[in-house]
């Protein structure tokens, strides 16, 4: 009985890591071993999937406007009805690259002399 209460408490943790939700894993695997595997089971399907998982997953993008999430094939947002442009990327965290020299010279800013106490009271 035990075995089987353990095996099934793995099946819900397994299910809960492949349906990205916060809870992961262990989150399924402790609340199955601790409650039930029916109840962590529950828990699992109820518990709705992060955003910045599925935005990064590819399958969704944000709405500019209401910031909901749409599909990202979607040519226009189903709550708000704004029309995306054709060009519009997925919003996925991407690392900045550092500037190289030479564009970190043609975007400096010119910078002035600041004046010394003497110059201003002459």
């Amino acid at each position: 009985m035990i075995f089987f209460w353990i095996l099934f408490s793995f099946v819900v943790a397994a299910y809960a890591s492949s349906k990205k939700i916060p809870m992961g894993f262990f989150g399924g695997l402790f609340v199955s071993l601790v409650f039930s595997p029916v109840i962590g089971l529950i828990a699992v399907i109820a518990t709705k999937p992060s955003d910045d998982k599925i935005i990064s997953s590819g399958e969704m993008k944000k709405c500019p406007d209401c910031a909901e999430l749409v599909k990202n094939d979607a040519l226009k947002c189903r709550y708000c009805g704004k029309a995306f442009d054709s060009g519009m990327k997925k919003e996925v965290p991407t690392e900045k690259k550092a500037p190289s020299i030479v564009e970190v010279k043609k975007e400096a800013p010119i910078q002035k002399k600041i004046p010394t106490i003497s110059e201003l009271l002459k």
